[in-house]
């Protein structure tokens, strides 16, 4: 008995020595070898593909929406979304953020489509600031037509 439990317990000490090496030195580093090959692919795109029509996160600190795009050219043509002022509450549960919309005939239909995407805007705002802020603020959009405000008056004065 003794025969064979000598050379089954040296059998199994190199097995767990060996598992406890490839856990611990080898996988971990292949892990980030997958997970680093992963992300050089995702930054060589050929080309930005924004789907049409809906709201595109692809590019660090951007989120675009683009109403059409020209496949040969790849222009995108539709409209434009600036933030003109935004603004946070005391107690940071709530955010009022004042979009400028051109061309503003479109206005309505864009601020509809946002505050239909408020719940991802949200999303990606917490993805952003998870480790800074303990609430993330709801998010209130609104027009801001002061540019608009601002042509008005141009016209009025040169009359």
């Amino acid at each position: 008995l003794v025969r064979i439990m000598i050379p089954l317990t040296i059998v199994s000490a190199i097995i767990a020595v060996s598992a406890f090496f490839i856990g611990n030195n080898l996988v971990p580093k292949a892990y980030n070898e997958i997970y680093t090959l992963r992300d050089d692919i995702g930054r060589t795109k050929e080309e930005i593909k924004i789907p049409s029509g809906t709201f595109y996160n692809g590019i660090d600190g951007y989120i675009l929406r683009v109403e059409e795009q020209d496949k040969k050219s790849g222009m995108m043509h539709g409209v434009m979304v600036s933030v003109t002022k935004c603004r946070v509450s005391p107690d940071l549960s709530i955010c009022t953020a004042y979009l400028s919309i051109f061309p503003s005939d479109k206005g309505d239909e864009i601020m509809k489509n946002i505050n239909a995407s408020e719940k991802t805007i949200r999303y990606e705002l917490g993805t952003r600031v998870r480790n800074q802020l303990r609430i993330i603020p709801e998010l209130r959009f609104f027009i801001d037509d002061s540019l608009d405000y601002i042509e008005h008056i141009d016209s009025l004065l040169k009359k």
